[in-house]
């Protein structure tokens, strides 16, 4: 079997020469740099969880209650995507408020369940 190395593979050209190669029974490494793909899609807004958390509560009417515990190290602090990339990539940028958002979202799972 063969071993191949294959940069870029994420474009047009590498993503169908990676499928020959695997069709052809070739082991493939796929490699790619960080600058083509990720594009933050969210609101610009920044959220507390325990704000999302406490507005679903109020909005669903739930009885729920809220734990809280500590932040694992790793977590991120601050909850705002730069959506910077989207708008001029993809000339996308949030058309809904969170509130809007929300309670579409509540109604349309009230519908379903």
């Amino acid at each position: 079997m063969d071993r191949v190395l294959v940069t870029g593979g994420a474009g047009f050209l590498g993503s169908h020469l990676c499928d020959r190669l695997l069709a052809c029974g070739a082991d493939v490494l796929r490699v790619d740099n960080f600058f083509t793909g990720p594009v933050n899609i969210g609101n610009p807004v920044e959220v507390t969880m325990l704000d999302l958390a406490e507005r679903i509560l109020r909005l669903t009417g739930s009885k729920s209650t809220l734990c809280t515990k500590p932040l694992p190290q790793d977590d991120p602090r601050q909850r705002q995507p730069d959506i910077t990339v989207a708008k001029r990539v993809l000339d996308w940028q949030p058309r809904a408020s969170l509130q809007d958002g929300f309670t579409e979202t509540i109604a349309y799972f009230r519908g379903v369940l």
